[in-house]
């Protein structure tokens, strides 16, 4: 059978190109929508194929000869640029947002803002808790700070007729509002240098707001509540004599004991925040602040650790990782406000990222487990800027060398990122463990004593802190003078710790001489400061022993001259009086502001009566002990008889152990006899703090 031959002329080329139903008019109606001229051959005869002489054949060869080299050489031109990689993308290739409506855009916004409201729902109604209200009373008035009633009568922003059932009320005590002030003015300048996660130009802005609230009768804000009870906390604990011109308490107990009280109350306010699922930036800022207090009274606790992994989930979910996200939108409505919310947002989250990393390399109970918040972050790092300049907009970045109210903090996210970059331990994998692991120490080691070479100028302990002049006053504020101190006790600290497993092999091994000459100098360096620092006209130098964080630098002096006072030989031992008179005086003086010094003294004692008995200072250091506390020498029931260890024999009982499991053991020892009271003093002479 033979093909029928079409009938039907076909379609123009436009509806063939876009497989459309073309109707074959002339022009076709496809064509004639989009106003394109159409090749409709309808009604027309084709024209008959024409031959091609040799001459026009020559002509098409050429011809194509030359689209085909134009082709090659536009292929050869796209081959030698490099590939548009994303990295290589510039920044407006990467912005859709200025090719996009303000139309679309809102219906975007609003779409991920329906995606995210659906994502989690409240199942077991703890939403619906009782209410939080907020009195204002003097300040010395107040007993509790969180009370609960069952009358809903006279609390503002409450009403009864609103509850189906009766619910207890919580009653969160505040002191009035000048007082409030009061407490605002010494967090910024005594506790807050060593955070500094708040905005001081805005904060007493932010504290008002909370009691215009209360004045007006509506509810109160409860982040801002929580953000003013952590910083009356805060400032209560760390109230000097030196705070007597403020006028508010009429002494250092009575401030004591509201701390401990303010304390609770924030505690309690950050369970019910938890609890009804409050997010703000505020509470995440009075979780930082309480989380320092808590490692300033107990070290890193586990209620301290679970504060810091709250906050590391509060901060997630108001989505600080994305904060700089966020912010590349071109709006400029409320830009100055963005801009200060923006560094607020990126001072906490880099705060607790550092922190996160420092407890996951650093802490004993976290040691080498992986931190939570991994890196690198994206968000960027908090501008060097004083907090004045920092809303405007008009300022640059100041050199790094030049002092600001940020310059703490970045040294402190630069000293986390060295941290966080250090390879594991890894004594069980490789051939030769004792080898891989003091290689581990040299490298950390040498990335710490650059860190402190880069150090800036005000930060360096060997510039003379109160040689004033007009280009470096700021220098030598208050606020400076206390992070250097700190941040120089902590690394000198940290020396100790790292060199500590191999101090005692430095005694007989010329391998490990270095690791003992470190420990030793930087113990030294440490009770050095310390003398230093009790001569400051400071704040920080009344209350740094009720600051635990300070205070385990000493701890850990403590512990290197006590190891080697153990392992001294006899012709060694002169030099060492004055290490372990001086470091059992400073514990001996701080008795009242920390039990733990207490308790470290009286262990320490019996470890070198344990194993030195014959040390020069050993005698009048007990006679000490025991006048203090009035137990005779002869009849003290802390103090057993031991056998005597000589010097070789003691070297090899700590080969087999680091310095630190070394004395845990004897910690643990003595653990009863001292009336530890079930403490974990194998922990407490370990570097627990927070590491700034």
């Amino acid at each position: 059978m033979t093909r029928q031959q079409r009938k039907l002329s076909p379609s123009c080329g436009l509806c063939r190109a876009r497989k459309l139903r073309c109707n074959r008019a002339n022009p076709c109606s496809n064509c004639k929508i989009r106003g394109v001229q159409c090749d409709s051959v309808t009604g027309k005869r084709r024209p008959a194929a024409i031959s091609e002489t040799p001459v026009d054949a020559e002509l098409s060869a050429t011809k194509l000869l030359e689209r085909i080299a134009h082709l090659e050489a536009v292929i050869a031109d796209r081959d030698s640029k490099p590939e548009q990689s994303p990295e290589n993308l510039s920044r407006n290739d990467l912005a859709p947002s200025l090719f996009m409506s303000s139309r679309l855009k809102n219906v975007t916004s609003d779409v991920l803002t329906l995606e995210k409201s659906c994502s989690t729902q409240d199942t077991l109604g703890l939403s619906g808790e009782g209410p939080l209200v907020v009195c204002t009373r003097p300040i010395l008035e107040i007993t509790e700070s969180v009370s609960f009633n069952h009358n809903y009568g006279g609390f503002a922003g409450v009403d009864a007729a609103s509850f189906a059932e009766p619910k207890t009320i919580r009653c969160v005590n505040v002191p009035l509002r000048h007082e409030a002030h009061i407490l605002v003015n010494k967090f910024i300048a005594d506790v807050s240098p060593f955070h500094h996660v708040i905005h001081t130009t805005s904060l007493h802005r932010v504290i008002d707001s909370l009691f215009n609230d209360l004045d007006q009768g509506r509810v109160s804000d409860t982040g801002t509540l929580l953000l003013l009870l952590a910083i009356c906390s805060s400032s209560s604990y760390m109230w000097t004599i030196l705070d007597n011109h403020r006028r508010l308490y009429p002494d250092i107990a009575t401030a004591d004991s509201q701390s401990m009280m303010w304390l609770r109350a924030s505690l309690d306010v950050i369970d019910y925040t938890h609890r009804t699922s409050r997010l703000t930036i505020e509470c995440t800022q009075a979780m930082v602040i309480v989380f320092f207090q808590l490692c300033c009274r107990e070290g890193i606790s586990r209620r301290a650790r679970s504060l810091a992994a709250q906050a590391i989930v509060m901060a997630r979910a108001l989505e600080l990782h994305r904060i700089d996200f966020h912010n590349q939108s071109s709006d400029t409505e409320g830009l100055q406000c963005s801009r200060t919310q923006t560094e607020i947002g990126r001072r906490v989250w880099w705060y607790i990222t550092a922190t996160d990393w420092f407890l996951s390399r650093l802490s004993v109970s976290q040691q080498d487990i992986y931190p939570s918040m991994s890196g690198p972050t994206s968000v960027k790092k908090p501008r060097h800027l004083d907090d004045a300049d920092v809303g405007d907009g008009k300022h640059d970045d100041r050199p790094l060398d030049e002092a600001t109210n940020m310059s703490y903090l970045l040294q402190r996210i630069r000293l986390a990122e060295i941290i966080y970059d250090l390879p594991d331990w890894e004594e069980n994998v490789a051939p030769n463990p004792e080898t891989a692991s003091y290689n581990r120490v040299m490298k950390e080691d040498a990335r710490l004593r650059q860190f402190m070479r880069d150090l800036p100028p005000f930060f360096d302990l060997n510039r003379d802190a109160h040689a004033k002049t007009a280009a470096t006053g700021s220098w030598y504020s208050p606020r400076i003078i206390t992070q250097k101190y700190l941040l120089n006790m902590v690394l000198h600290a940290r020396f100790c710790k790292l060199h500590m497993p191999f101090l005692a092999r430095g005694t007989v091994e010329p391998a490990f001489a270095y690791s003992r000459h470190v420990c030793l100098e930087s113990a030294r360096m440490i009770i050095k400061m310390e003398h230093q620092l009790s001569t400051e006209n400071l704040p920080f130098a009344l209350f740094r022993r009720k600051m635990n964080v300070k205070l385990r630098s000493i701890f850990v002096a403590c512990n290197v001259f006590v190891l080697d006072a153990c392992l001294a030989h006899g012709n060694e031992v002169g030099g060492q009086v004055d290490d372990l008179a001086d470091v059992w005086k400073i514990l001996r003086e701080a008795r009242d502001q920390s039990p733990s010094a207490s308790k470290l003294l009286d262990i320490s004692v019996q470890i070198v009566r344990r194993h030195n008995p014959g040390h020069p200072v050993l005698e009048a250091e007990i006679s000490k002990h025991d006048q203090a506390n009035q137990v005779p020498s002869e009849a003290s029931p802390v103090v057993k008889q031991h056998h005597n260890y000589n010097d070789r024999s003691l070297i090899e009982h700590v080969n087999h152990a680091s310095a630190g499991s070394f004395l845990g053991q004897n910690l643990d020892t003595f653990q009863g006899e001292v009336g530890g009271g079930g403490a974990d003093w194998a922990g407490l002479y370990t570097l627990e703090a927070p590491f700034l």
